[in-house]
């Protein structure tokens, strides 16, 4: 049964929205001036596509080692952003390097730079094969010199490199993946299995190795700072003694960059974890930002974006820096493997540009890769995405509603605000909400998008927002179980004969009564409140069901934190498979990876099922990343290409998804399609068959009644029960309370 453990463990991570760190917006110089990056892509000189490596020399120029379709190999310097290039060194031509040779520069901010070569190379596994060459130039002057790597074990390569490798018997003759010339002009190299090497550039003896533990295997960057080698991987960061190779104690400064690793593996995979040294400061960048080491602290300079955000497909390769105004990013297309150059460059916030003013209650990364993929198809737009609850959280929900309310009213408000957790009703019949049926429409009829979801927020022939990312609700169990989830007051009787048939066997998820009571909510609030018509039968037919819940927790003390985010607790499928769990409530924010995981345990528990958690009220879903418009906006149609980039398959198919799935149709496709294949031991995993994802779409067009996600009614309802549970009112008083101040606040 361990097997059932880890993988779901797995499925728990998927369906938790992750929390991912704040991001600097702008930035500020103590005034009111506001700064930004603008970003500019560079030319590569002509006939050049891939870029091998960068670096800003001592000088100011960018430097690069470009390579074309047919291997040849240059480096050139720009002291003009790109518009034009100087030759500096023909290294093939120097080299007499063959078109079937593949070659590796490291570049140096001097004169000098370093050159493995490959010969014979038809394909991937070539390039692990062939013997190396290497050579060092200084002042284009090139010497063969000789390094010695490690022999590396065909079965330790095969581990960490998979499938690149057809015949596991055969040899691999090590090599080099990244490296970097320290302070006093020595290289440091790391090899194909993540040990690092510094070498003396004069006699080419070997000074120390830097032993890489089995976690980081394959080293992204490593460099030299003060007295310190760095080599940092995705899977975070290690400091050695420079000159012994010993792991140092210095915590602090490897602790953080560690941090920021797992920080940037949450967000997206496509930027890897870059070190850079100028001017004696340290330099750190991955797909959180950029990020600068003085006087023993990290200092976030800018946050991470760009045009190569939103591009699928695409990996960030190089980095450099020319100050803390200034850097470049390059990012190589994985299939084409060309390469494209920005710069970014910190400057005053031109406010009689167009700015396109974003608003939702909490940070959402999706919605901030959505901007980075708008800014980049809109140069001329400046976007400020505004966090109604701040950055720190400090503003309450109560007092950020308030805020964002008072700015409509005074015709001041955003462009575009996100709903989630608002009353998307009161804004329309307010009228705060412009009705966007031309985009939705135009994306509808071109198949783009779901028709019932796109038609989410449609009154009287109006759309007046739409939900990007969606989320469903199961009930699941044995088959009988599944056969009372028609609402939640029969799923809760059973629960209750459950209880009585058998006290000591867990019903519902242990020591999580709050999520269930919150999971009962959100399929039944529909039903509470309809149109702006409170259902007082309906309501208290729902405080006596969780009552209900309640006793069969055994009476727990309770705790209703306000939250904003969606966080979903996984059901423990491990004791579903077991029996030792009963019922299980749960969202599927994955389709491909979540049924793929539930059809393994049908096969293997024949009396296990899922089932769709019903309501009166109609087919629910939960509604993520809701979209409208401010109908009082100056950039309406702006607003609106902000939307349509919101919806497209590029935007939807990121990983950032705020734990639900698209929309989009396409994008909600490539997870269906998705290779699921595990072998688990007992449990095997399958991609989901032709007929398995014709049910699921089909599933996901019956979906007809979004989950009210305004977060005062739900706090109201909470607020009440909680003083119920805890002692300090009756139920019936509770119920009262909750009509009469549900009344109040619907008739504001």
């Amino acid at each position: 049964m361990r097997y059932f453990k880890l993988f779901f463990s797995i499925i728990l991570v998927i369906s938790i929205m992750l929390s991912f760190p704040s991001c600097s917006k702008e930035s500020r110089d103590g005034s009111e001036n506001i700064y930004v990056y603008d970003e500019t892509k560079l030319v590569l000189p002509q006939e050049f596509s891939r870029v091998i490596d960068m670096c800003v020399i001592k000088s100011g120029e960018l430097r690069i080692a470009v390579t074309n379709s047919c291997n040849d190999v240059s480096i050139f310097d720009s002291s003009d952003n790109g518009n034009s290039w100087d030759l500096v060194c023909d290294v093939s031509k120097s080299l007499d390097l063959n078109e079937d040779s593949y070659t590796n520069i490291i570049l140096s901010d001097e004169n000098h730079f370093f050159c493995e070569s490959c010969e014979n190379i038809k394909n991937n596994e070539d390039v692990f094969t062939s013997e190396k060459k290497y050579y060092y130039f200084n002042n284009n002057e090139n010497t063969i010199v000789k390094i010695n790597l490690d022999d590396i074990k065909s079965d330790d390569f095969v581990e960490e490199y998979d499938d690149i490798i057809s015949n596991q018997n055969i040899d691999i003759r090590n090599g080099i993946t990244s490296g970097s010339f320290t302070q006093d002009g020595n290289l440091l190299i790391s090899d194909y299995l993540g040990k690092g090497y510094l070498f003396d550039t004069t006699s080419w003896k070997k000074i120390s190795e830097y032993e890489i533990s089995e976690e980081m295997n394959q080293v992204e960057d490593i460099c030299n700072y003060e007295d310190y080698t760095i080599a940092v991987s995705y899977a975070g960061s290690l400091f050695y003694d420079y000159l012994n190779g010993n792991i140092s104690d210095e915590s602090k400064l490897e602790e953080n960059i560690t941090d920021v690793i797992s920080d940037a593996l949450k967000i997206t995979t496509i930027s890897g974890n870059y070190l850079f040294i100028r001017n004696g400061v340290l330099y750190f960048f991955n797909s959180c930002g950029l990020y600068k080491y003085s006087e023993n602290e990290w200092e976030k300079i800018n946050e991470c974006n760009g045009t190569f955000i939103g591009k699928t497909g695409t990996r960030v390769t190089s980095f450099s820096v020319f100050d803390e105004n200034k850097y470049y990013v390059c990012v190589t297309d994985t299939i084409t493997n060309n390469s494209e150059i920005y710069t970014y460059s910190k400057t005053k916030l031109d406010r009689s540009k167009n700015t396109l003013t974003i608003w939702s209650l909490k940070e959402s990364t999706a919605i901030e890769r959505a901007i980075n993929v708008y800014k980049s198809l809109n140069n001329s737009m400046t976007v400020n995405y505004e966090i109604g609850t701040g950055e720190d959280g400090a503003i309450t929900v109560k007092d950020a509603i308030s805020n964002l309310n008072t700015k409509l009213l005074a015709n001041d408000g955003p462009d575009i605000i996100m709903l989630d957790q608002i009353s998307i009703d009161t804004y329309i019949n307010n009228e705060y909400l412009l009705d966007i049926s031309d985009v939705i429409k135009e994306l509808t009829e071109s198949d783009k998008l779901f028709d019932n979801l796109a038609n989410a927020y449609n009154k009287n022939g109006k759309i007046y927002a739409i939900p990007s990312r969606f989320a469903i609700m199961i009930v699941e169990g044995d088959k009988k179980t599944v056969e009372n989830a028609s609402n939640i007051s029969s799923l809760i009787s059973y629960a209750e004969q459950l209880k009585s048939d058998n006290s000591k066997v867990s019903v519902f998820e242990e020591d999580n009564f709050e999520y269930v009571a919150e999971y009962m909510y959100n399929a039944s609030v529909s039903t509470l409140i309809n149109n702006g018509e409170i259902n007082r039968s309906a309501i208290k037919k729902f405080c006596s069901d969780i009552q209900k819940l309640h006793t069969i927790y055994n009476n727990p003390n309770v705790l209703f934190e306000e939250s904003i985010d969606n966080v979903f607790v996984g059901t423990d499928y491990y004791s579903l498979a077991d029996d030792s769990l009963q019922i299980g409530t749960d969202y599927v924010s994955s389709y491909g990876y979540q049924f793929s995981g539930i059809n393994a345990l049908r096969k293997y528990n024949n009396d296990y099922n899922y089932a769709l958690m019903n309501s009166s009220a109609g087919n629910i879903y939960l509604p993520m990343n809701i979209a409208g418009i401010n109908s009082n906006s100056s950039n309406k149609e702006m607003a609106k290409e902000f939307i349509r980039t919101l919806l497209s398959e590029n935007v939807q198919t990121l990983a950032e998804n705020d734990g639900a799935e698209p929309v989009n149709k396409v994008a909600f496709k490539s997870d269906l399609n998705g290779d699921y294949n595990i072998d688990m031991g007992s449990l095997k995993l399958k991609s989901l068959t032709d007929d398995e994802k014709s049910k699921l779409i089909a599933l996901t067009e019956s979906l007809d009644t979004p989950v009210n996600r305004d977060i005062t009614i739900k706090n109201t309802i909470f607020e009440q029960l909680e003083s119920c549970f805890n002692g300090s009112i009756l139920l019936d008083e509770a119920e009262e309370n909750i009509i009469n101040k549900l009344e109040l606040y619907l008739n504001e």
